[in-house]
Order: C-alpha cells, then sequence, then structure tokens
C-alpha cells in the first residue's frame, strides 16, 4: 500500500444539544457516568488554577467519539499545567477539555479493567478515538506534550 494515496478523512465535532445531554455522560462513561463527570470537574481544577467553573459543553465527534469541555470564556486562554510530566501552556478550553477527557477515559478505564473488562474496554476504545481527533486539533501539539 502507498502511504501517499490514504486519503486522510477529517474527523468532525459538533455540540450536544441541551435536549440531547442528558444522554451523553452515560454514553461518555458507561455506569461509571456519575464518577466520571466528577473525576473530569477535579482534574480541570487541579490542572488549571484560572477555572472558575460554569456550564460545560458536550462534543459527539464523527468516528464516535465524545468529549466535555469546559465554558469558552470569549477565546480566553487558560492557563494549564500537568505537574505528573512538568507541561505548562496557556490553551483554549477547546483543547483543555480534549485533554482531560482523555486523562480521565485512560484513569477509568485502567481502574475497572479488572472487575469490569468491557467497560475498561469501551472508555479505552472512546480514548483512541478522541486521540486520533486531538491528532487534527489546531492545539494537538500542546495537547500530546499534556498527556504524555
Amino acid at each position: 500500500m502507498d502511504f501517499q494515496d490514504t486519503e486522510i478523512i477529517a474527523i468532525t465535532k459538533s455540540e450536544v444539544s441541551e435536549s440531547n445531554q442528558f444522554d451523553f455522560l452515560p454514553a461518555l462513561f458507561g455506569k461509571l457516568m456519575v464518577h466520571g463527570e466528577g473525576y473530569i470537574f477535579n482534574l480541570m481544577r487541579k490542572m488549571c488554577p484560572t477555572y472558575v467553573g460554569g456550564q460545560w459543553k458536550y462534543f459527539d465527534l464523527s468516528n464516535g467519539a465524545r468529549y466535555m469541555a469546559p465554558p469558552d470564556r470569549n477565546g480566553e486562554l487558560l492557563q494549564f499545567k500537568n505537574d505528573g510530566n512538568y507541561f505548562e501552556d496557556n490553551i483554549s478550553a477547546d483543547a483543555a477539555g480534549v485533554i482531560v477527557t482523555l486523562i480521565g477515559l485512560s484513569h477509568l478505564g485502567s481502574s475497572v479493567y479488572e472487575h469490569d473488562e468491557l467497560l475498561a474496554n469501551e472508555l479505552f476504545e472512546n480514548f483512541h478515538k478522541l486521540r486520533d481527533y486531538a491528532l487534527q486539533h489546531p492545539e494537538s501539539n500542546a495537547i500530546f506534550r499534556a498527556i504524555d
């Protein structure tokens, strides 16, 4: 196969409407929906000292992945850091959402793998699909440095 002839298909995102948000967290985290949402919020508080809460946005991706992102305050960049790998940068709310969702999916999948392999595999599948989207994200370099 000649990789030069391989077509890259763009992964698109669409914001989940308010009327469909009720189904979003179970689709993202399965039976861990309450724990998963709380874990993501706590990660954001830990990694973003300027985070002040607000109404999060939920996104579906054309490749089947999902993620959640904190409110975008008029394009203001967020001071973001991961003490675990010394990452520190100013990034958009959308990139922050991709990062914390990726970290959350990885952590939750690993934590349930021994007693619920099916759920863990669903979480890991979303992680990999979201990571594929992150490769195309305008802030992909920052996202991958943050999750490394």
